[in-house]
Formats: C-alpha cells, structure tokens, sequence
C-alpha cells in the first residue's frame, strides 16, 4: 500500500492556508480541492509534486477519462491542478521545478471544455404534485404543521435548501411576501443578500 510523501503534505498545508487566509475559501470549497489534489496523489503512487511535468499532466487526464467521469468533473479536477501547481512554482524549492508551460497542458480540449459545461437535465416535481405532498402531509401537532409550511415554503420561494435550515420565523416579511435572506443570519450562496418574492400560492397551504 502507498504511502503519503511527507514533502507533499507539508506542502498541502501551506495551500490549504493559502486558500483559507488567501482566497478566502470556504471549507466545503476547500474539501473539494484537496479531494482533487488527493486524486493526482493517488495516480501518481504519491510522488513527489516536485516531478510534475508535462506528460504527468497529459496521461492525469487521459486516467480521468478512463474512469469515465462526468466531463463536469474532469474539468473542476484539472482546474483545481493547474491552480496548485500555478502555487507551487511559485513556492521555494518548486521555482526550478515547476515549468509554467508543463501547467498549461492540464487543459481539455475546447470541445470538452464546452461539454463539461453544458447545462445537465435534472428531474424536478410539477408544482400539482407537491401541491398533493403538502395536502397529505399530517397538521395535527406543532412540528407536523412546521414541516407541511417548510416544505410549502421551498415551493413559493425556491429557497436553497442550505439557507432554508438556517431561516428564521423573522425573515419572513408577510406583509409583502417577502423572504429576506440576510447572509449575516442566513447561510446563502456566496455570502450574498437574497430578497425573494413568494410566487402565488394557489392554496398550496
């Protein structure tokens, strides 16, 4: 079983700060990044980063594909490479090490570039249909009724469902139908102020 190079984690850590202090990433955010550096440790046996060239970057990719990965994926995965390693050769003892034109072949071809980006289908219910969810969901106590109003809430308001469990009785402005998703209270996408009007309810309630 493969053993994880010490230099190599050292280093990790000093990006991992980097993207913590530095870029100001979030920690979901900087999961997904050390999830695709891990993947190139895995391919390589844990090899030094410091060997990284450009035909280590040419068959990383052509190991994506043979995994048949989602384009989307292989994408983000080569993005989060060449952005570690755009670090590192920056970093004493990477500098000669690191060419910026070995980088630059982490890059997909523009006809996949185009497909990873491509908008996916995603299956999601009528609006008859939830209508039906929340008149067979049980009201009799407190917490069945907060459930049926939850539920009946993402619908008007297409709230995400990370700042829906953070939302507040008081966010919630009847008077003018308005969600007022507040990042400072509220955990919204990017940290961003949301004010969203509810759609018409059709007695969905």
């Amino acid at each position: 079983m493969s053993k994880r190079h010490l230099k190599n984690e050292r280093i990790k850590r000093l990006y991992v700060n980097h993207l913590r202090q530095a870029d100001g990433k979030s920690e979901a955010t900087i999961r997904q990044i050390e999830a695709a550096i891990q993947r190139y440790e895995l391919f390589t046996d844990f090899a030094d980063f410091a060997t990284f060239d450009q035909r280590h970057a040419v068959a990383f990719k052509t190991d994506l594909t043979r995994l048949n990965l989602a384009k989307a994926t292989i994408l983000s995965t080569v993005n989060v490479l060449k952005r570690f390693f755009g670090w590192l050769g920056m970093q004493a003892g990477y500098k000669s090490r690191i060419k910026k034109t070995d980088i630059e072949f982490l890059r997909l071809s523009e006809k996949d570039v185009r497909a990873a980006n491509a908008p996916s289908h995603r299956p999601f219910p009528t609006l008859p249909q939830i209508e039906r969810v929340v008149s067979l969901m049980p009201d009799g106590l407190p917490t069945e009724k907060r459930d049926r109003a939850i539920v009946a809430l993402t619908i008007l308001t297409g709230v995400r469902d990370g700042a829906l469990i953070s939302l507040r009785l008081k966010h919630l402005d009847l008077s003018r139908m308005l969600l007022i998703q507040n990042p400072k209270e509220v955990a919204t996408k990017f940290g961003k102020r949301i004010d969203t009007l509810s759609l018409p309810g059709r007695g969905i309630l």
